[in-house]
């Protein structure tokens, strides 16, 4: 399981849609570096066990078994993800393991520990999370770690989660090592998520990166450890208190098809308490599989608005336009900005991701 991953939807289609709200993601470590951090990791005594009433684990033959626990498993937009993670030895016996590789999902950038956590948004299975994304949950720049030692092996307490890790080390004299215990600590980690950085260029990742909080949808928590277990939880983020448009539906292609490109209807709500005098709602739809090296494409859908003919709350309004030369693939996440302003002149913007599927 990769941590880049490419995009899930590979088939270009033509029927009618629904959306289904989608996310992006992030957390807050406490780092060395001075950089701001995506994930944040809180004293295992700040939260009492019994909070953590949602699940999953999976044992290994090896003996371990890794645990990734929530203590909900709906959270509003804007607020912290908490997220509990061990690797535990079942074995009365102490278990030594040597790692196969490292894992493509890391707790930090300064973690070496056997296992780590990502964070996929959509819905993902076992079958599908090597087709999705991992989101990054780290701020990317250059971190200050402490010293990383090689690892012969992993040393396991008997029924415990304390962890040593063993590295070869130099013994007398020429290139003679021996195996050293160089720290034990828990194999374990509560950490809070808020959402993801982006990078805005690959070259220079810590140039301009920014960082967005969960927006309303569905997303995938899955932890992995060095021996290939991997468990998986789902958590959804409802539309912050005060976000002023609802998405209600993405429809299209409407007939009669159009060969040029889809035509596709928006419809928006007023879910706020004060009417709305601009409005629009850009869909930002990726390159077609036949020019991958291509640029996101943004179609704005303008919706008929004004001081005269404002959008009251509890009223919904429609736009439709054609998405000139594009198509449209199933299982894929569409960006969508709304931007607007009430009538005294306030703005907002803000971006959801909404999951196009077939209705019928």
């Amino acid at each position: 399981m990769a941590s880049q991953r490419t995009a899930i939807g590979s088939t270009t289609i033509a029927f009618t849609m629904i959306i289904v709200l989608l996310v992006a993601g992030l957390g807050i470590f406490a780092l060395s570096s001075q950089q701001p951090s995506a994930t944040t990791h809180t004293a295992s005594a700040t939260v009492a066990p019994s909070t953590w009433n949602t699940t999953s684990a999976a044992l290994s033959p090896t003996g371990l078994r890794l645990i990734i626990s929530m203590q909900q498993t709906t959270f509003s937009q804007g607020s912290g993800v908490p997220v509990n993670i061990s690797l535990f030895n079942t074995l009365t016996a102490r278990n030594n393991l040597t790692a196969p590789g490292a894992t493509d999902l890391s707790l930090d950038p300064c973690s070496q520990l056997p296992f780590g956590i990502g964070v996929f948004a959509g819905y993902y299975d076992a079958g599908n999370l090597s087709q999705g994304t991992s989101l990054e949950l780290s701020y990317p720049g250059i971190y200050n770690c402490p010293a990383l030692f090689a690892i012969e092996y992993w040393s396991f307490a008997p029924m415990s989660d304390n962890i040593t890790a063993v590295s070869p080390q130099p013994t007398g004299s020429g290139n003679a090592t021996a195996p050293r215990d160089m720290w034990t600590q828990s194999a374990g980690a509560e950490t809070e998520y808020l959402g993801s950085w982006s990078i805005q260029d690959a070259a220079n990742p810590s140039t301009n990166a920014t960082f967005d909080y969960f927006q309303p949808g569905t997303y995938t928590l899955a932890a992995e450890d060095a021996w290939g277990q991997v468990t998986l939880l789902h958590f959804l983020v409802a539309l912050a208190p005060g976000s002023p448009i609802e998405v209600v539906s993405v429809i299209g292609p409407i007939q009669p098809y159009n060969p040029g490109g889809p035509i596709v209807d928006v419809t928006l709500k007023n879910v706020g308490d004060v009417p709305i005098t601009f409005l629009n709602a850009t869909l930002s739809i990726e390159p077609p599989l036949t020019n991958p090296g291509g640029f996101n494409q943004p179609f704005t859908f303008a919706f008929n608005l004004s001081s005269s003919n404002p959008l009251l709350p509890g009223q919904s309004a429609q736009c439709t336009r054609t998405l000139i030369g594009v198509g449209l693939q199933t299982g894929s996440d569409y960006p969508l900005t709304i931007d607007g302003a009430f009538t005294n002149g306030t703005q907002f913007s803000y971006t959801v991701q909404v999951q196009i599927i077939t209705q019928g």
